[in-house]
């Protein structure tokens, strides 16, 4: 873990600048958008429409900054020089493959939550609630197995430009065997940024001056700098996997 964190922390630190101006190019309007309508169009305590506007921002607008990150951290890895410019332009030019990779990956979690639910909820026949609950309990284990497994997807589109189920299949090659490890390098690695952005966050939703959309876009513009880490975390366990696939080939 303690190599992980390290590059991570080196590519974060190394290149902070432009990794939060990528991210925050698509995220200050897109925050600002979020905030505004959450307290002025669909009321603090409507947290359905807030979550599923977050959700299509992201998958739409934030995946743009998703790529870019990802080609900085490319081009850096390759030690060639990278501008913001360049950056950017690279995330426009990943979206479509990043937007069906991510159709893909989605589709497949849902089935793996979907399919055990109505299964036992048909199977169960005394009790369809206690069958709904089974499955769901299966459902959602599979759901993790998977999303784990596909976790370096996104790195994979930008990294070696193949997209949906070729970039699942690579994912799924390179984590074969190693769950548990990744599962801890990506809670362990992604925990510290994700507790500095809530601390960044929470103030403005309890100070009287703050408790306002415009409070609340500055605490989360603000809180999305230390996320960008987590993106750096998934590209050193990307690279941490594809040397070992390397010296696993050399072996054989």
């Amino acid at each position: 873990m303690g190599a992980i964190f390290k590059e991570a922390w080196r590519l974060y630190r190394e290149n902070f600048f432009l990794l939060s101006a990528i991210m925050l190019t698509i995220w200050i309007p897109g925050e600002i958008f979020l905030s505004w309508m959450n307290y002025s169009v669909f009321g603090e305590d409507d947290l359905k429409h807030g979550i599923q506007l977050q959700r299509f921002l992201d998958n739409f607008f934030g995946i743009i900054a998703i790529s870019g990150i990802y080609y900085l951290l490319r081009e850096r890895n390759a030690q060639q020089p990278v501008s913001y410019g360049a950056a950017l332009g690279a995330g426009f030019r990943f979206w479509g493959p990043l937007w069906a990779t991510r159709f893909v990956i989605w589709a497949g979690i849902l089935a793996c939550l979907l399919a055990p639910m109505l299964a036992f909820g048909f199977l169960v026949h005394q009790d369809g609630y206690a069958g709904l609950i089974l499955g769901g309990i299966i459902g959602s284990v599979l759901g993790t197995y998977l999303y784990i497994r596909m976790s370096l997807c996104e790195a994979v589109v930008v990294a070696e430009e193949v997209w949906g189920l070729e970039a699942a299949r690579r994912s799924h090659h390179l984590t074969k065997g190693k769950f548990w490890r990744i599962l801890a390098w990506l809670i362990i690695g992604c925990l510290p940024p994700f507790l500095v952005a809530m601390a960044i966050y929470l103030p403005t939703q309890y100070i009287s001056f703050t408790d306002n959309w415009i409070g609340d876009s500055i605490g989360s513009i603000l809180a999305d700098i230390p996320l960008v880490f987590c993106f750096c975390i998934v590209w050193a366990v990307y690279i941490r996997l594809s040397k070992e696939e390397i010296n696993e080939d050399r072996v054989n």
